[in-house]
């Protein structure tokens, strides 16, 4: 899933340090939980950024995709 907010596009600053907040969060809870945390950049048709990070399971293979918009 893609989050997308509009305001914070307008803000790159705030959005980019809540990126950042969110990705190193998001590392803590994948090292207590086990799974792998994989981070990337993605752009939709429309050219807009998203910072994507996905959580896989090495031994049952579940797999979540989630992000934030970083244009």
């Amino acid at each position: 899933m893609l989050l997308h907010t509009d305001a914070w596009s307008a803000q790159p600053c705030i959005l980019s340090t809540y990126a950042l907040i969110v990705k190193y969060e998001l590392k803590a809870a994948a090292a207590q939980a086990e799974v792998e945390l994989i981070f990337q950049i993605k752009k939709t048709e429309h050219h807009e950024k998203y910072l994507v990070w996905q959580l896989e399971k090495p031994h049952n293979k579940e797999a979540g995709e989630t992000g934030v918009a970083l244009s």
